[in-house]
């Protein structure tokens, strides 16, 4: 009988590359993932100072990360012999000139938390082609509980931390679910897509002249749908809705704002591109190259609030010099390179 390793080369090859671009299936529900999950960090754990996160306490107390039990496609092969091991660091190095694409699966449950669930991690590395994040909201949050999307003091909706938390958390420890490491390994993504996806139709009756006029309110917020066979409408969460709102939230951390700034580097510092989708179909992106050159604040009152009044102007121009310089090392565009490209 064949073996893996008695047939021919170029159909070993097919094989592992199959394997290495494979992706897990995604939990169909927020049950089936909770059995996975580590508990969430508490105050102390990787929310606290002192953890390297700059996250608020709720982000990451209501992030469920996955237990580490899937590390990535290529590890199992690599640890089979030394000829497979070769053979599968040929074959990345193929996959990685069409891009190597990471898949990452989101739910929001009850609106409340997230449970993140890496599908696909070809290999882990500090250097991401392609991170592809799908959305999937499940479950509406509690009406007698506080609202996890109503404004904090001063801060943005609480919920928007569970966000912030999970996307530090991959720029910090890279393509994985809980580790014991505090090593921040410095990842950076060249294209981090984000998809939306779910009943995405647009909401009928009456609303109020303010919702209206307010596309982040609660009329829009929701999708209110029937199957074929059933008369009662069912409630879910706007993927559009969402998406705008991370949007726009992403947008106000990279403006470096007064209260934004220390958030916002390190998405300046590690991202290129940050594209949002619904159900699919782009719907914008985030050139942040550009975003990075238009900063140009007229006063100290609009960045690094928490410096003194003298030293935010000249800390944003040496953050913002340094900051083009890593992107530089890191094979980032920068805007001319955008500029030629598109002549």
């Amino acid at each position: 009988m064949p073996s893996l390793l008695s047939i021919p080369q170029e159909l070993r090859d097919n094989i592992i590359e199959l394997v290495l671009s494979s992706a897990r299936l995604a939990p169909p529900t927020i049950s089936s993932a909770e059995t996975t999950r580590c508990t969430p960090a508490t105050s102390g754990e990787s929310g606290s100072p002192d953890s390297g996160f700059m996250s608020w306490p709720y982000g990451p107390s209501h992030v469920w990360l996955e237990k580490s039990v899937y590390r990535s496609n290529s590890y199992p092969l690599s640890l089979t012999n030394h000829q497979l091991a070769d053979e599968t660091a040929a074959a990345l190095r193929r996959l990685s000139l069409l891009s190597l694409r990471y898949e990452l699966d989101v739910m929001i449950a009850n609106e409340r938390d997230l449970l993140p669930t890496w599908l696909s991690v070809p290999v882990l590395a500090t250097k991401l082609d392609v991170v592809n994040v799908t959305f999937r909201a499940m479950g509406l949050e509690d009406e007698h509980k506080r609202s996890a999307w109503k404004s904090g003091c001063t801060g943005p909706p609480v919920i928007m931390w569970c966000f912030y938390y999970l996307l530090e958390h991959v720029l910090k420890r890279g393509p994985v679910g809980q580790t014991s490491s505090s090593r921040d390994r410095e990842v950076s993504i060249k294209v981090l897509d984000l998809d939306f996806v779910g009943n995405n139709d647009y909401p009928t009756g009456e609303g109020t002249r303010d919702e209206l006029r307010d596309p982040y309110s609660n009329y829009f917020k929701y999708a209110h749908s029937a199957g074929p066979h059933e008369t009662k409408k069912t409630k879910s969460l706007r993927p559009e809705w969402l998406a705008d709102y991370l949007d726009a939230d992403i947008w106000n951390l990279l403006s470096m704002g007064s209260s934004t700034a220390d958030y916002g580097k390190i998405l300046h510092e590690r991202i290129v591109t940050i594209r949002f989708r619904v159900n699919g179909k782009i719907k914008g992106s985030l050139d942040i190259a550009h975003i990075l050159h238009g900063l140009n604040p007229e006063t100290p009152n609009h960045t690094f609030g928490r410096l003194p009044h003298n030293e935010r102007l000249p800390a944003l121009w040496k953050w913002k010099e340094e900051t083009t310089r890593k992107r530089m090392e890191l094979g980032f565009p920068g805007v001319d390179d955008d500029e030629e490209e598109k002549e």
